[in-house]
This record gives C-alpha cells, sequence and structure tokens, in this order.
C-alpha cells in the first residue's frame, strides 16, 4: 500500500495501487441518504451504497485507489472532469474494467434496493455512469471552477512539491500522472421520468507528476 501525505504533521491515508487490487475483496453496503450538517439538499435525495475493501490482513471503509502513470487525455477546469489515456488490452485496463464490472454484479445481486427496470446486470449497465469506457478513463476533482482559478482540495505533486487545488494549466494532454482515487460508494440518482441512474461516488485526493530527469 502506499501513502499519501498531507501538509497537516503526523497524517497520512493509505491508497491500494491499483494493480494489487483483488475484486472479490469489494464489498458494498445498503444504500444510505446522506444525513447531517453540511449536508447540500440535492445530495439527502441521493442514497450511496458504500465501498470498501475487505482484506483478511486489513480492512478498508472505503475504497482507495493510487493508478499507475496514465497520459492526460484532457482537462476541463470549470466542471473539474479529467481524461486520461488506458492502453486497450493492457493490465490498468483490465483491472479497472474488472472493478467495475464486479461493482455491478454487487448491485446486480441486491435486486431489493434497485427499481424494477434495473434489476439485471445488463438494465444496470446502460444505466450505469462508467468510470472507464474505451480508453479513456474518466474521473472529476471536487468542486466546479466557474472563474478558471482554483478548483477543489485536491493535492497536486510536482517537483516543487506540493500545491493545493488545480487551475485551467494544471494538466496538459500527453502529461503523465499517478492519481490517488477515494471511492466512496454508488450512488442512486433518480431521474425526473423516475428511472434510477448509477454513478461511482468518488474524489480525486492528490495527483502526481511524473519527474522529467
Amino acid at each position: 500500500m502506499a501513502g499519501v501525505p498531507f501538509r497537516e504533521p503526523g497524517w497520512a491515508e493509505l491508497f491500494l495501487p491499483l494493480q494489487t487490487i483483488e475484486v472479490q475483496h469489494i464489498q458494498i453496503e445498503e444504500p444510505k441518504k446522506l444525513l447531517g450538517p453540511g449536508v447540500p439538499l440535492y445530495a439527502a435525495d441521493r442514497p450511496i451504497a458504500a465501498l470498501s475493501y475487505i482484506h483478511s490482513m486489513f480492512r478498508m471503509p472505503v475504497l482507495n485507489i493510487l493508478t499507475p502513470f496514465l497520459k492526460v487525455h484532457s482537462w476541463d477546469s470549470v466542471t473539474g472532469r479529467l481524461e486520461l489515456e488506458v492502453e486497450a488490452g493492457s493490465s490498468t485496463a483490465m483491472k479497472c474494467i474488472s472493478i467495475q464490472s464486479h461493482i455491478l454484479s454487487l448491485l446486480a445481486a441486491n435486486p431489493q434496493w434497485l427499481l424494477p427496470h434495473t434489476k439485471t446486470k445488463q438494465e444496470l449497465l446502460e444505466n450505469f455512469q462508467e468510470i472507464i469506457s474505451g480508453q479513456i478513463l474518466t474521473i472529476y476533482l471536487h468542486g466546479s471552477n466557474p472563474e478558471q482559478k482554483q478548483t477543489g482540495r485536491v493535492w497536486v505533486w510536482r517537483e516543487d512539491g506540493w500545491q493545493k487545488g488545480a487551475s485551467s494549466t494544471s494538466f496538459k494532454r500527453g502529461q503523465q500522472i499517478r492519481v490517488a482515487l477515494r471511492f466512496q460508494g454508488v450512488c442512486f440518482l433518480q431521474t425526473a421520468a423516475k428511472k434510477m441512474r448509477y454513478r461511482i461516488q468518488h474524489q480525486t485526493i492528490s495527483v502526481f507528476h511524473k519527474s522529467l530527469l
């Protein structure tokens, strides 16, 4: 496991390298609504089925993943959308697909959580926001950036040290970066047409730029 340091002294968070993850240890809990102070009103109606990683040697209450170095495909600081290139057929692509497929299987194994028209795995896939499609892995940096200034609370590492937040120039096509992701769970989003959409709720914690040396 790899540690992601923070500037506050004495704190670190452990992340599993993507290539070491064994998907059978990913578990899911019954979806629950977010309650309490600080929860936005729109989020209160979006139940989340929490994801965890339960191994015989350790337990992680959330699924923390550290990717290998991947090339930046595109970056939109207004929406916080970061697209990364994943070589087709590579071990990275296969592991991402395997994780996504396993999470869909966990949902399909609990039809009591789902609306009638999304009980099979195929129906789930049709209403699931994929994190990997083709050769593109799509992640988001927390918070939007309408003024083209800083985006979110992500920590970005370059050769000159850590920086908090990302700007419109933080990531350029072709750059190689490694990303620490926290997968909190699967978010249930009911549409105006009373259909259910599903997406993996995640937060980008840190981004590491590959050294040019």
